[in-house]
């Protein structure tokens, strides 16, 4: 870009003065080298100032501050260097901060992310652990109601061989001992009226058998 051209050309010139070294001269005075040494020192400082505005339109705030000091120690008095110094330093203080700013932003999001991905395991844990316990439950409930039908079907199965043991029908029904005993009874009662009846017979045969043996 232009600007970073004229950082080149201007650090290149600066460098230069900046090695400079002037010795004395038995046929230059010392007013002479003063005013040359000055002269020289005026061209480097605006060189540096030059430098620190291409640092500055590059937002190389640092390099900018530094360049600014380097003119200010060749040319204090230049107002316009103090007032692009201090320009810089707010410029590269406000760039620290955005970068802070910008820095805890990223830590907040990751922050964010690494909590929203907690909680997404942790839903998924939780839901993994419910299909888990249904599938449990699920297959206890199928063991008990297999356990159950198979008991049914023994406990039907061995009545249905004690039926076929005592006969093969239907079971006898059971009676109440009372009924039973009123059943017995009235079997005593018919079997002595049935005696008593074989007995009067018998009497009144025999009865008979002497009225007709006396004729």
């Amino acid at each position: 870009s232009l600007f970073k051209q004229a950082e080149e050309s201007y650090k290149r010139v600066a460098d230069t003065l900046s090695k400079v070294e002037w010795t004395t001269d038995m046929k230059v005075s010392g007013a002479e080298y003063s005013k040359r040494a000055k002269a020289e020192n005026a061209k480097a400082a605006d060189y540096y100032y030059n430098l620190g505005n291409s640092y500055l339109q590059q937002k190389m705030y640092q390099q900018a501050i530094d360049s600014y000091k380097q003119s200010l120690r060749r040319n204090p008095a230049d107002m316009d260097a103090k007032e692009n110094l201090v320009y810089a330093q707010k410029k590269l203080e406000d760039q620290k901060n955005n970068q802070q700013n910008q820095q805890n932003q990223q830590n907040q999001d990751q922050n964010q992310n690494q909590d929203q991905n907690k909680d997404q395991n942790k839903d998924q844990n939780q839901d993994q652990n419910q299909d888990q316990n249904k599938d449990q439950n699920k297959d206890q409930n199928k063991d008990q109601n297999k356990d159950q039908n198979q008991d049914q079907n023994k406990d039907q199965n061995q009545d249905q061989n004690k039926n076929q043991q005592n006969g093969g029908g239907t079971p006898p029904p059971t009676i109440s001992r009372q009924a039973a005993e009123q059943m017995l009874q009235a079997m005593q009662e018919k079997e002595n009226d049935t005696k008593e009846k074989v007995k009067k017979e018998k009497a009144k045969a025999l009865q008979k058998k002497r009225l007709e043996k006396n004729w």
